[in-house]
């Protein structure tokens, strides 16, 4: 295996790791000020708007596999691709 398909992959989960936490930990942080802190309902927000809690861990489960499947399928690294139709 060549550093490139590496650094590749590497990129290509690091990069859905960060969609994960940037779709999850601003919103996670939102509602748990609103409802755990103004309304004074404590974590059993995460109960009782179970929707909510649905959607914290959805993209965390979701996106690392779809990582892995994408890098499965390129196995050229972009310096390796001619611009060229020959």
């Amino acid at each position: 295996m060549r550093t490139a398909e590496v650094i590749g992959y590497d990129l290509r989960y690091a990069k859905c790791l960060w969609i994960a936490f940037y779709a999850t930990a601003p919103l996670f942080v939102y509602d748990y000020l609103y409802l755990a802190i103004h309304q004074a309902r404590g974590l059993a927000f995460l109960k009782s708007y179970w929707y909510l809690t649905v959607f914290y861990v959805l993209p965390w489960a979701v996106l690392p596999p779809i990582a892995m499947i994408a890098g499965r399928g390129n196995n050229t690294s972009s310096s390796d691709r001619s611009l060229s139709p020959h």
